[in-house]
């Protein structure tokens, strides 16, 4: 309930850093992600991340690193990925509207969605947690991941993934640490430095995003619309 409210004190801001491996599902990959997320309510927020995936020995010259700014002006979401080894940079769009249809045919749970909130809610009416532990001012979540929930959380129950781990600071309700439990974890991510800020301090046009000029946008909403036909007949 406290994370839940959390837009009601004004916008926020965090950093945040994850790990991601995958060697515990068959893949040898692993990489890291640092980023900065300020959300002013449901449909504002700026994301700023990069990801470094090194090569490894299984796949010599597999490297990888982007950087990425997703920006969500309230009716739009805009995600510009700068990916050297595939192709450069790259711009997409896609509505809100659009995005929400998306999300409810994955659980609720879209790729270019950030809101944590919104993510946690999605766990939150899929799973039941239980309280493991509660000190030094956190309480510490555990949801175990059912057969049943797996199908309803699609992408979210990778396989190797039986349930998920959330650190939530008590007095804010807002997650210090979420990790996805496996040998090892799927992803574990931190959430470190929140601070609420006054909204007229933001800087003007934060959350606003124009495309480089001569670089195609790519409309995700589009290829949603073509592809649902097909689905819905299925």
């Amino acid at each position: 309930e406290k994370l839940l409210s959390i837009y009601d004190r004004g916008p926020f801001q965090v950093n945040y850093e994850a790990t991601l491996d995958m060697s515990g599902l068959g893949q040898p990959l692993a990489g890291t992600l640092t980023g900065h997320l300020t959300q002013a309510d449901r449909t504002h927020s700026r994301m700023q991340l990069s990801f470094d995936m090194p090569g490894s020995p299984e796949m010599p010259g597999g490297g990888m690193a982007f950087t990425m700014l997703t920006v969500t002006d309230g009716t739009t979401t805009w995600t510009e990925m700068d990916n050297p080894t595939a192709g450069g940079k790259q711009v997409t769009r896609i509505a809100l509207a659009e995005l929400e249809k998306s999300g409810q045919s994955m659980a609720g749970m879209s790729p270019t969605s950030i809101d944590p909130v919104a993510q946690l809610e999605t766990l939150t009416r899929t799973m039941d947690f239980e309280v493991v532990e509660r000190a030094g001012g956190e309480v510490t979540l555990r949801g175990a991941i059912t057969e049943e929930s797996r199908a309803k959380l699609g992408m979210l129950a990778v396989p190797g993934v039986d349930g998920f781990i959330f650190v939530l600071d008590e007095q804010t309700g807002f997650p210090t640490q979420v990790r996805a439990e496996g040998e090892p974890p799927f992803i574990s991510m931190t959430f470190r430095d929140l601070e609420f800020v006054d909204a007229a301090k933001l800087p003007a046009g934060l959350f606003e995003y124009t495309p480089p000029e001569g670089l195609p946008v790519m409309d995700l909403g589009a290829m949603l619309r073509s592809q649902r036909p097909a689905q819905e007949a299925q």
